[in-house]
């Protein structure tokens, strides 16, 4: 037997029935089976079925980042002389990261400056915001506000 069909072959098949006062019925003959034929196409899938239970809790996460914040600092700077420099730099809060940071102008002279270098500035730490700015003006430029920003967070 492969599968659950009787291999190839003549077989007898004996067939017994009680009826409903008890009397056995007996019937017997031979059946001779054939190979078995191909398989069968895939039928049609079924409906989809119900939905399973809810899973158990998974494991506790790993915390992200908190405490963000943005820290800044603003000063006047001037007279700057044609092509002078101005470096201003701004330090996150201690146990606090450096996320991302930015540059500010805001004067009448402002327009006159160049904003030549805005990142993170990686001395002494990585927890500083560092903007330089440069007088592109040729004659000098008598006084501007600056402000740079660093966005800061406890990160895990």
């Amino acid at each position: 037997m492969v599968s659950g069909v009787p291999a190839a072959g003549t077989y007898r098949l004996e067939v017994r029935r009680t009826d409903t006062n008890g009397a056995v019925f007996r019937d017997e003959s031979d059946v001779t089976l054939g190979a078995a034929g191909p398989q069968g196409p895939q039928g049609v899938a079924g409906p989809i079925g119900p939905m399973g239970p809810q899973g158990p809790q998974g494991p506790q996460g790993t915390p992200g980042i908190s405490g963000c914040e943005v820290v800044n600092s603003t000063s006047s700077h001037g007279p700057l002389s044609p092509n002078a420099s101005v470096h201003m730099y701004k330090n996150c809060p201690s146990g606090k990261m450096l996320l991302a940071g930015g540059c500010e102008g805001f004067s009448n002279n402002a327009p006159f400056l160049s904003l030549v270098s805005s990142r993170p500035y990686s001395s002494p730490s990585s927890t500083s915001w560092r903007c330089v700015w440069v007088n592109s003006n040729d004659s000098p430029v008598t006084a501007v506000d600056l402000s740079v920003y660093a966005i800061c967070a406890t990160v895990p």
